[in-house]
């Protein structure tokens, strides 16, 4: 898996839970707006998370120019999605739209993020999840380059 993926959605390691966060997590019904702004290739500008054991730190990460610029998501009009960084195409899969949710599926595994800005020209993702002892956060922003 990519580090645009990881970026985007979260860590492989937290795929199998993923799931379940998606179950918990209930949905705003307000709905991102005019879903067709999503359609075309969105590339990444900034990003930031981490994960806490425990209440502690134990991994974080930023944008980094230099390794991450060409990381990129496309979003076409048929569900399906594609994502990669500049030296080539990674994973794909389809997506959706429920409530102000964006819901990718690859590989088997659909991952949620909430997206708290969509225009025309850029795009932000959210996604959290926690359980007792456990969080991990991540927010991406996006600008639409096609």
């Amino acid at each position: 898996m990519n580090h645009l993926l990881r970026t985007l959605f979260g860590s492989v390691l937290c795929a199998g839970v993923v799931a379940c966060a998606i179950a918990l997590v209930s949905c705003n019904d307000e709905g991102i707006g005019d879903e067709t702004l999503l359609y075309g290739r969105w590339e990444a500008v900034d990003y930031e998370g981490y994960e806490k054991e425990g209440g502690e730190i134990v991994y974080e990460w930023g944008f980094d120019p230099a390794m991450d610029a060409g990381d990129y998501v496309i979003f076409y009009s048929d569900g399906t999605y594609e994502e990669g960084t500049a030296s080539g195409p990674g994973d794909s899969g389809t997506w959706r739209v429920k409530g102000n949710k964006i819901y990718v599926t690859a590989d088997g595994e659909t991952i949620g993020a909430s997206v708290p800005t969509l225009t025309s020209s850029s795009l932000v993702l959210v996604y959290r999840y926690s359980e007792p002892g456990y969080e991990y956060y991540e927010r991406s922003s996006f600008r639409k380059v096609e």
